[in-house]
C-alpha cells in the first residue's frame, strides 16, 4: 500500500514547462517482471558460456592444431597460419563477450568470424564420401558440421541480440 502512494505521488510531481507552466511528470517505476528477471538471466548465462566456449576452442587451436589444420581447404591459404589467427581470433572475441560493456560487439564479431568458418564445412561438401576414413568428411559428418555451425551462429546472434 505505502509503495503504492509512494508511486502516486511521484507520478504527480510537477515539473516547470518552457512557458512556465506547471504540467504533471508521469514516470514509471514499475519493476521488471520475473519473467523479465529470467530472461536477462538466461542471456547472461548464455554469454558467458559462449565466451567460455570461444576461449577454449582458441586455445584448442594451439593445443591440436593438427586437428583444426586438416579443416582448412588448401584453396583458402597457409593452415598453419589461418589456424593461429584464428585462434587468437577466437580467444580475442570471448574476451570480448565476456565484458558486459563489450558484449554486443564481441558477439557481432563471433557471429562473423563463426560464418566465416563456414566456407571450410561448405568445402567439405565436395569432397564428402561414405566411405571417407574421416567422419567429418562423409555425408552425414559434413551435414552435421554445416548445422552445427549454423547453430553456434544463431547462439552468437542470440546474445549479441540480447546484449543491445
Amino acid at each position: 500500500m505505502a509503495a503504492d502512494a509512494e508511486s502516486r505521488r511521484l507520478a504527480e510531481q510537477c515539473d516547470l514547462g518552457a512557458d512556465g507552466e506547471k504540467r504533471s511528470a508521469i514516470v514509471s517505476f514499475k519493476r521488471p517482471g520475473r519473467r523479465e528477471r529470467e530472461h536477462r538471466v538466461m542471456d547472461a548465462i548464455a554469454a558467458v558460456i559462449l565466451a567460455v566456449f570461444l576461449c577454449t576452442t582458441g586455445v584448442s587451436h594451439f593445443v591440436f592444431p593438427a586437428y583444426f589444420r586438416s579443416l582448412v581447404p588448401t584453396w583458402i591459404g597457409p593452415a598453419r597460419l589461418l589456424v593461429a589467427m584464428t585462434g587468437v581470433a577466437e580467444i580475442a572475441v570471448g574476451a570480448l563477450i565476456s565484458v558486459p560493456s563489450a558484449r554486443t560487439v564481441g558477439a557481432w564479431m563471433a557471429a562473423i568470424l563463426i560464418s566465416v568458418y563456414m566456407a571450410s564445412h561448405l568445402d567439405a561438401v565436395r569432397h564428402a564420401r561414405p566411405d571417407h576414413p574421416s567422419v567429418l568428411i562423409r555425408p552425414l559428418g559434413v551435414a552435421a558440421r554445416l548445422l552445427i555451425n549454423l547453430g553456434y551462429i544463431g547462439w552468437a546472434l542470440w546474445v549479441a541480440l540480447a546484449a543491445t
